[in-house]
């Protein structure tokens, strides 16, 4: 099989144009949210909390939007989705001494909201698919556990349901880090409204972007007065959202201004009303991908842990019978071509969601010590790859994704089949 030269060793990349990605300007903004920020500014109330009633503010008309969407009963908007998730664990009591169980696939914001918390982060070995292990899980609770933390990572859902088993098991609450897979659904409901909290996150390279900010969806009443008081609703402006008998007293808990401002909430009550077409679009290009790749068995497409619940956002793969070196090889490959691919291993330049990165939590560690203490995950992310799918990819963005892969992958071939007759 004849490929042409590849970028990575002197050829002509498929594309030299960046790859399309929220934080590179590609923003679904219209005239409709440039009309938002318009309104907000022309009425000189930036603040969520003035004499208007809360369903008469933009912030809190986002909240109403995003409980009608969710089909939950209470909404809370603040500023990032990192302040959803401390909120959340802070909400269930989470304090100094308390330990969170918490995700080895996910991005350092999530061990990091547990020390904004208070609480002590403490990683969960990964199974198939990189996935939170539920045995792991058990094996690691003590009487020091107080909640866990699954993050649903790159779209795909976890172990959710054996997770909430192992958490009624335990008397744990669970809170869902859905900021990855916003718009993803088990069975109809969607991703964050499985477990006592979702946290969510409106940053700019959400399904939902408002440049900042973030929400989180509960049931439970009592506990959503908890995490509104420590957002920031004081001097009675927690009865703005709680028109009933509250259960909690404001000056028992602390306040951590973590709120959402007006902009933000003109501009989410737009993006939401987008996110269905958004997330038709990535699915739409995820399919396509997906359909490309099965021509080649050797690439196993990370899946969620139900098939449906996939956003489509990132496809993430590994190559069947590969090392860290062809891995991290093949993402440089991709990437030459003029694609964002990444390798999560520790062969390439620092990733975020690679946990032995999070050196602020093993202090005096090196990252080979690290990575002992999760070797399942440390495998497994050695080997991933993954490539991300912007909704605002074009038609032609898609071709451009569809020959890079070809090519790289078809090169890849003719390198393993090389080195079988080396060895021979």
């Amino acid at each position: 099989m004849q490929t042409s030269r590849l970028a990575i060793e002197g050829g002509m990349p498929v594309r030299t144009r960046y790859w399309p990605r929220f934080d590179k300007g590609d923003v679904d903004i219209d005239e409709r949210e440039i009309q938002a920020v318009e309104r907000v500014l022309r009425s000189r109330l930036l603040f969520r909390y003035d004499t208007r009633p809360i369903g008469e503010t933009e912030v809190g008309r986002f909240e109403q939007a995003l409980r009608d969407f969710f089909g939950v009963k209470h909404a809370l908007a603040v500023s990032s989705g990192t302040a959803a998730i401390a909120l959340s664990l802070m909400a269930i009591g989470v304090r100094a001494g308390d330990e969170v169980l918490c995700s080895s696939f996910a991005f350092a914001a999530d061990p990091s909201a547990v020390l904004l918390a208070g609480g002590t982060p403490v990683l969960v070995d990964s199974a198939l698919g990189i996935h939170m292990d539920p045995e792991d899980l058990e094996a690691r609770i003590t009487e020091r556990t107080k909640a866990i933390l699954v993050v649903h990572q790159r779209g795909q859902a976890g172990k959710i349901q054996d997770i909430l088993a192992v958490s009624r098991k335990h008397g744990l609450h669970v809170v869902e880090d859905a900021v990855p897979a916003l718009g993803a659904t088990i069975g109809g409901q969607y991703l964050g409204t499985f477990g006592t909290f979702g946290a969510f996150s409106c940053q700019a390279d959400k399904s939902l972007n408002t440049g900042e900010g973030g929400f989180l969806l509960t049931n439970d009443t009592a506990l959503f007065e908890r995490a509104v008081l420590l957002s920031g609703a004081y001097e009675t402006r927690l009865k703005k959202h709680c028109p009933w008998d509250i259960a909690v007293r404001e000056q028992t808990l602390p306040l951590f201004n973590f709120r959402m401002d007006e902009i933000r909430g003109a501009l989410g009550q737009v993006q939401l009303e987008k996110l269905p077409a958004r997330i038709r679009a990535l699915r739409l290009n995820y399919a396509r991908t997906l359909r490309l790749l099965g021509n080649y068995p050797e690439v196993l497409v990370r899946q969620s842990c139900v098939p449906e619940a996939t956003l489509g956002h990132y496809v993430v793969f590994q190559l069947q019978d590969s090392d860290p070196e062809e891995a991290q090889w093949t993402a440089d490959a991709l990437a030459a071509e003029g694609v964002d691919a990444r390798c999560f291993g520790s062969l390439g330049r620092p990733n975020a969601r690679s946990f032995w990165n999070w050196e602020f939590l093993f202090p005096g560690e090196t990252h080979e010590q690290i990575r002992k203490r999760l070797p399942a995950t440390s495998r497994m992310l050695d080997l991933t790859i993954d490539i991300p799918l912007s909704p605002s990819l074009s038609a032609n963005d898609m071709m451009d994704l569809e020959r890079a892969l070809t090519k790289v992958l078809d090169a890849l071939r003719q390198r393993r089949a090389l080195a079988v007759v080396a060895c021979e």
